[in-house]
């Protein structure tokens, strides 16, 4: 289509909007006025207030430049001004100076994360490259080699280079040397309960434990020692048929018996039948697991190509669906285990990160 109707956002009137940032249920602007959150209900307001202030037809101030949600914490929106770093924690309601030593007033043109490193925030200034320790508070310089020092973009690719988009030219670096998918494999681990986990769990689950056939023999082992016990008694009888009938007064006499198979010391016919449960038992453990085996794996696989930046939004749906189905099947094999192992190391991670913010 040649001909695109264009609508214009109301409240923004002539503002130059530097960037946008869309979330699942907002969207967030920079602008040269400050920060302001458009809605689904499609209403436009300000959170931040930019200062703006214009020395010899030079723009200085406090100015938004850039604003990114954290890829960890969705409270959480990072605010790249021309005075230095601001954090949101409440998802851009309000922000507060992100203080950070050698680099607070500095101009930030553009932040970035990646998924390698969780307490970190590269920065790219006027002045350089930059990498935050967001714990400790401390930025460590990174343009050593550059001959730009004017950072305009900064971009990760997903098997861990970066680049640079500078005032003179692009530059990129394999920051991260360890295997991607490596690193990627164990992140996701991580957070997964492990495949021994879920083959103990689906064992119990179904009751097809090698300990089941060692009770079933332990128990066949004892037979022998239980007799088979007999009860019989005396009753006598009183009368005839002829003289109207018979009936019995007693009993009188009461007696036990107990007998033992002496064969059943050498050879037990329960074993012959504990054999056959025991072959059946393994065959349905081993199929048990392999099934497991394979959910479990297909799983992984999936959600470490969910990681990927290749993926349309079609297949992306798609396959968070296939992980659903996959999960559901585990929890099937494990009555529901596997979800809860899952919630629990899932906070667990949280509550370990928990400084980062």
């Amino acid at each position: 289509q040649d001909l695109l109707r264009w609508r214009d956002v109301g409240g923004l009137n002539s503002t130059e909007v530097f960037f946008i940032e869309p979330t699942e249920k907002k969207i967030y602007l920079a602008s040269s006025a400050g920060v302001y959150i458009v809605d689904k209900e499609k209403r436009l307001r300000r959170t931040f207030i930019a200062r703006s202030t214009k020395e010899d037809t030079v723009d200085t101030g406090l100015v938004p430049n850039m604003i990114k949600k954290d890829i960890f914490d969705k409270k959480i929106l990072w605010l790249a001004t021309s005075e230095g770093l601001f954090r949101s924690k409440d998802r851009g309601e309000s922000f507060q100076k992100f203080f950070v030593a050698g680099i607070d007033s500095l101009n930030i043109l553009s932040l970035a994360q990646t998924s390698f490193e969780k307490n970190s925030l590269y920065l790219g200034t006027d002045k350089g490259f930059f990498r935050i320790d967001l714990v400790k508070k401390r930025a460590k310089p990174l343009f050593e080699g550059l001959y730009a020092s004017k950072i305009n973009e900064i971009k990760f690719s997903d098997k861990g280079k970066i680049y640079l988009a500078t005032a003179k030219g692009l530059f990129t670096n394999q920051y991260f040397s360890r295997s991607y998918q490596g690193v990627k494999l164990k992140r996701v681990l991580r957070v997964q309960p492990s495949i021994g986990f879920v083959h103990k769990v689906a064992i119990v689950a179904n009751e097809v434990s090698a300990k089941k056939i060692s009770r079933w023999r332990q128990a066949a082992s004892l037979k022998p020692l239980f007799p088979e016990i007999s009860l019989d008694y005396d009753k006598t009888i009183y009368g005839s048929y002829r003289d109207g009938g018979q009936f019995a007064v007693g009993p009188r006499d009461w007696g036990v018996s107990f007998s033992w198979d002496v064969g059943d010391f050498i050879w037990n016919s329960s074993q012959t039948s504990i054999d056959t449960r025991s072959r059946l038992n393994t065959k349905l453990r081993i199929d048990i697991l392999e099934e497991v085996n394979r959910v479990y794996f297909e799983r992984l696989r999936i959600l470490i190509k969910l990681d990927s930046d290749s993926l349309s939004e079609s297949e992306l749906v798609e396959k968070r669906l296939r992980v659903r189905e996959l999960t559901a099947i585990l929890d099937y094999y494990t009555g529901g285990a596997f979800s809860k192992r899952l919630q629990e190391l899932r906070k667990d991670e949280k509550r370990q990160f928990s400084n980062y913010r």
